[in-house]
């Protein structure tokens, strides 16, 4: 029978011709086998008829991709339960919004991007860090730590809450900057990011958000300053701040040094130090004589190198381990403008509390001197602190003190005093001070400045003490230890017993020790499951310090401590060394700074 063969199509070769990949040739007859299994007498079955196809996906948009992103990001942040927000149980994350004038991101948004105008979304892939799209920062978002500090970014309400405690609690304590009070809280961020940043920080009633921020904080310095070299007046106020306040940082170990160095360098590289320059735009010269007049700065710049002098000079002081900003005759220029036309009350405060700092300045100036027994500097001291205290009173005579800071100015006034009559107490040559018929005298003058700084600072409720920055911290460990010095001094013409009656360092010690233990209370802190505050831990501090002082003021003790540490040279034995466990006096605190500062 006739019967004509044709191939099979794609996907219709039966079935031992698709397993042997063969070519399968179908007759045209009804039932019969192709020409293969016909050869070899195969039954031949159809093979299966299903067929694969490659089907594609659809492309996801890219608010689908992004949105995608958000829901994996928001779903490792909820996965962790330590990551709870502060005292609310949604989770604040930070987006920084992108500043329009200088291309930097805000840090501390709490609202999502789509919520606010110009935010960048933070996107995180597996083992990168989180990345703000245009920016050039770069946000490491791996850590607990920082995810710990983005979860406790303040919300609007509690920033403008700690935006007001900073103007009317902290700020009158070192003026450094001016916020007007119709500035708000989202306003300062947009202008100052690291600032808000900083004021947020150390305003906060929580220990566990102040720790988080504070974390959040020595990042950015990290990055912006170190790593990208930025330089710009936001980051020199933020380090001001945080530098002020850093007593509130007893929770982690802080450089102080360190960061009063990177605020100095932050003075040089925008040139504040020296005149602005005569123009900030390029202009083509053609006569050599051409002369531009340097434009004045602005009353801003002119806070911050003032506050920069100031807080550098009083870590110098106590703390002795760097130099302060030198003053110059531009800075002199800045000082004059600022007393005579000042825009606000805390204008006052700066300028008198430079005009202070600066007669302090001039007794350490003496002091290393007299220390390095240079011929042509030998003034004699009756001299030279009767010059230092006439303009010591020239200053407080000048005008009354602001009644908003006369608190602050009388304590910083007698801390002064007492810098410069507690020369007497120091080991200097014999030739120089010990000999001297005033000494006596200033010793005498050292107590009353003491007792006088004492008296005002009891009449500050402990309320207020949250306000406290590092000077007055400082101030308080000073004068203490002054006491106990006085109270303690071997010297043959100087009554000791009496100084107790005058004031009394181990009754003083325990007022303050009494005080610093209600600020937590009576200012409303919480310290829940981050440890205790600066105040708690500063009094306990302070406590411990009080059974050595005790102990070492016992008559029979001090006896037998006279004959074993006399000696023949006529220094003066100050003995504080005590045995506290490392976890009360760590390495690098400015609390321990200023204790053994103070020994020598």
């Amino acid at each position: 029978m006739d019967y004509t063969a044709t191939g099979s199509t794609y996907g219709r070769a039966c079935i031992n011709c698709a397993r042997n990949k063969s070519k399968c040739v179908v007759q045209d007859v009804l039932g019969a086998k192709c020409e293969r299994c016909h050869r070899l007498s195969k039954e031949c079955r159809p093979a299966p008829t299903t067929r694969r196809r490659n089907y594609r996906k659809p492309i996801a948009s890219k608010t689908t991709q992004l949105e995608e992103k958000i829901d994996g990001l928001m779903s490792i942040f909820n996965s962790q339960p330590a990551l709870s927000s502060f005292g609310d149980s949604q989770t604040n994350i930070i987006f920084p919004n992108q500043d329009s004038r200088n291309g930097l991101p805000s840090y501390g948004t709490s609202s999502p991007p789509s919520t606010r105008s110009g935010s960048i979304a933070f996107t995180k892939v597996a083992g990168q860090a989180l990345t703000p799209g245009t920016s050039s920062f770069t946000s490491n978002a791996n850590s607990p730590a920082d995810v710990f500090a983005f979860s406790h970014e303040p919300t609007s309400l509690e920033a403008e809450e700690y935006l007001n405690v900073f103007r009317s609690q902290q700020l009158k304590y070192f003026p450094f900057v001016h916020i007007p009070y119709e500035t708000s809280a989202d306003q300062l961020q947009q202008k100052y990011p690291f600032l808000w940043l900083c004021i947020m920080s150390i305003s906060s009633k929580s220990v566990l958000q102040q720790q988080a921020l504070s974390r959040q904080i020595k990042t950015t310095v990290a990055q912006r300053l170190l790593h990208e070299s930025e330089c710009s007046i936001d980051i020199l106020l933020g380090l001001l701040a945080f530098i002020g306040w850093s007593n509130l940082q007893v929770h982690s170990k802080v450089n102080l040094s360190l960061y009063a160095q990177l605020a100095e360098t932050m003075i040089f590289d925008l040139s504040l130090n020296k005149p602005k320059p005569k123009s900030d735009q390029l202009v083509l010269c053609t006569s050599s004589q051409t002369y531009y007049k340097p434009l004045p700065r602005s009353m801003e710049e002119r806070r911050a190198v003032l506050g920069c002098f100031l807080i550098t000079s009083i870590i110098s002081s106590f703390v002795q381990k760097i130099d302060a900003l030198r003053w110059n005759p531009h800075m002199d220029e800045c000082l004059q403008v600022l007393s005579a036309q000042p825009e606000c009350a805390n204008d006052e405060t700066l300028v008198k509390l430079v005009q202070l700092q600066l007669v302090v300045e001039k007794v350490g100036y003496w002091q290393e001197e007299m220390e390095n027994d240079i011929e042509h500097s030998k003034m004699p001291p009756t001299f030279f602190i009767a010059s230092l205290t006439s303009q010591l009173e020239e200053i407080g005579a000048k005008t009354s003190f602001p009644p908003h800071a006369s608190e602050l100015l009388a304590a910083h006034f007698h801390s002064t005093s007492l810098a410069i009559n507690e020369t007497a107490m120091l080991p200097l040559p014999v030739t120089s001070i010990n000999s001297n018929s005033g000494h006596i005298e200033r010793l005498y003058a050292c107590l009353n400045s003491v007792k006088s700084w004492f008296d005002v600072f009891f009449t500050i409720p402990p309320s207020d003490y949250i306000g406290f920055p590092y000077s007055i911290f400082s101030q308080l460990s000073h004068s203490l230890i002054t006491l106990y010095r006085l109270s303690s001094l071997n010297d043959p013409f100087w009554p000791k017993t009496e100084v107790r009656k005058t004031a009394n360092v181990l009754l003083i010690l325990d007022t303050v020790i009494e005080n610093l233990s209600q600020v937590a209370s009576l200012a409303g802190l919480n310290s829940k499951d981050a440890g205790d505050d600066v105040f708690t831990k500063t009094s306990r501090r302070f406590r411990s310090v009080r059974v050595g002082w005790e102990a070492r003021l016992d008559a029979d003790i001090m006896m037998a401590a006279a004959t074993l540490t006399s000696n023949s040279d006529g220094a003066l034995p100050y003995d504080l060394s005590m045995d506290f466990p490392e976890d009360e006096w760590p390495a690098d605190d400015w609390l321990t700074d200023i204790l053994t500062s103070m020994r020598t």
